[in-house]
């Protein structure tokens, strides 16, 4: 095909063989087609993320994980925060093998971090196209949590099974 200057190309390729065997592809060419369009990318990531809850300083530190979506791309996704209203180093979300999930756990110890720090974030992603589309999520303010204590943990332990009858 050959460059195009910008717009919509549809297309279709035909072949016939030595014994006047014809075919297309898409079936049933030239009314139906392949088509796509030659511009530039004005389309930026889909951010899904659940926020993070109030998380138990025995715990820490939480996992951010969200799943990122682009037409062309994704080149990249990072989590900026702060702590008590102080900007922290932002870090990145490694993606999950060849899945549209990221992930990746505050990089921080306890402490500093301690029971009663107020934690905001928010998941930036650029796309890969020249025009580096971003989207920040959430759209507006930021995702908030708060570290807490506990009173304790229980340990469940499900060891049940069904008895077997002797024969």
């Amino acid at each position: 095909i050959p460059g195009q200057p910008g717009g919509d190309v549809d297309y279709y390729i035909a072949a016939t063989d030595s014994a006047n065997g014809r075919a297309t592809h898409p079936v049933g060419a030239p009314g139906n087609f392949h088509h796509f369009h030659v511009g530039a990318d004005t389309s930026p990531p889909v951010i899904t993320h659940t926020a993070l809850r109030d998380y138990p300083l025995i715990q820490w530190p939480p996992l951010v994980r969200a799943r990122v979506v682009d037409n062309l791309g994704v080149a990249s996704v990072a989590v900026a925060w702060s702590r008590n209203g102080s900007p922290e180093t932002g870090f990145p979300l490694s993606r999950e093998g060849a899945t549209d999930f990221y992930s990746a756990v505050f990089p921080v110890a306890a402490p500093p971090v301690a029971i009663g720090d107020s934690v905001c974030y928010v998941i930036r992603a650029p796309d890969s196209s020249s025009n580096a589309n971003e989207t920040v999520s959430p759209a507006t303010g930021a995702y908030c949590f708060k570290v807490i204590d506990v009173l304790g943990t229980v340990l469940v332990i499900d060891d049940w099974s069904p008895a077997k009858a002797e024969d």
